[in-house]
């Protein structure tokens, strides 16, 4: 007997990139549907060198989760769907901790972004499930204390008829893979 080909399979069902959902659990939430792209959890291992004589080893040294980027549609409508994506991004903002400088002896201006508030009314949880043909989910990445580092607000040309998109970079501490319920 020869080993089965996965083309023989019908139950092998490869994931797809188009096939997933990306929710925030903080203050202001991006709805779903405007989510255009957004890249799954990645890290690093750093390699750490040794050299001796005539030799060179190398060990594993620190696990480093790298940034990600998601890109999401801007809208200006006030629905009861969603409402101003850059608005609620800048929201999201305010909520992390920062205020427009006003004066230096108002209190407001002195403000500065912290983790808890950046990761509990800023992002919240976020996560990223990947769905099946049956809209099941078959994984669901969490990303522990995620929050804002980079926001493009896009740009506007008279000469093309995209549409806007905000681009945001997140950084966070790690990220968990669980299962989904197939």
């Amino acid at each position: 007997m020869g080993t089965m080909k996965f083309w023989d399979s019908a139950e092998l069902e490869p994931k797809r990139q188009y096939k997933f959902l990306l929710t925030f659990t903080g203050g202001k939430q991006i709805s779903q549907y405007l989510i255009k792209r957004a890249d799954k959890p990645k890290f690093t291992v750093n390699a750490v060198q040794h050299d001796f004589l005539n030799h060179r080893f190398f060990y594993p040294g620190k696990l480093i989760w790298d940034p990600i980027t998601i890109t999401v549609v801007d809208v200006a409508t006030k629905t009861s769907t969603g409402g101003n994506t850059s608005l609620g991004i800048m929201e999201a903002i305010k909520a992390s901790g920062y205020n427009k400088p006003t004066s230096p002896s108002k209190k407001a201006g002195k403000t500065t972004i912290s983790k808890n508030a950046a990761t509990t009314n800023g992002l919240g949880t976020v996560k990223l499930e990947t769905l099946n043909a049956a809209g099941t989910t078959v994984d669901t990445w969490t990303l522990a204390n995620a929050f804002v580092t980079n926001v493009e607000f896009g740009s506007v040309d008279y000469t093309i008829e995209e549409l806007v998109e905000v681009t945001l970079t997140l950084q966070y501490d790690y990220a968990t893979l669980t299962a989904g319920t197939k």
